[in-house]
């Protein structure tokens, strides 16, 4: 699935789109996707100067955020929702067991695997590595993933508009 793809499957777009490709799934079961990290990501903007690589590190909430990203599409695989106006919101409820084990830097390709763990209603229960040239740099023991209808979030003077 090429990046149309994702954005006809999710609600995320830029600066927040942060899968490029799903390169392999199986419904039900396992998604692998990437992300590319480029140097002109809008975390990398800063003040002229000498940065170091320090400075060039991928912020760690954004790599969680692309794994729970790729988890999402897995989650919504035969039933696709790129419109938070209606249908269902995908919630992220909770993270468990979660590692860095690595920095991610530009120029890196980050792969992530996505396990469905569980599936309870509206509810998956999802487990994740995320690595760059097969070294782990993000690690997931299970990340809850809950579904709901968006007309429960909306007040009843916009569930009637």
């Amino acid at each position: 699935m090429d990046t149309a793809g994702i954005a006809a499957h999710i609600p995320h777009r830029y600066p927040m789109l942060l899968i490029d490709r799903v390169t392999a799934v199986t419904p039900g079961r396992s998604l692998v996707a990437v992300k590319a990290i480029t140097a002109t990501e809008p975390c990398y903007r800063r003040p002229a100067g000498a940065p170091a690589l320090a400075d060039f590190r991928y912020p760690p909430a954004l790599l969680l955020e692309s794994l729970a990203q790729a988890a999402v599409i897995l989650a919504t695989w035969t039933e696709p929702n790129p419109d938070v106006c209606q249908g269902r919101l995908e919630l992220g409820a909770s993270f468990r067991g979660v590692r860095f084990p690595a920095r991610v830097y530009p120029g890196d390709l980050v792969e992530h695997r996505i396990t469905l763990e569980k599936s309870l209603g509206d509810t998956s229960v999802i487990s994740g590595v995320a690595s760059v040239g097969g070294r782990p740099v993000l690690e997931v023991d299970q990340f809850v993933l809950a579904m709901r209808d968006v007309v429960s979030f909306l007040t009843p003077e916009l569930q009637t508009a």
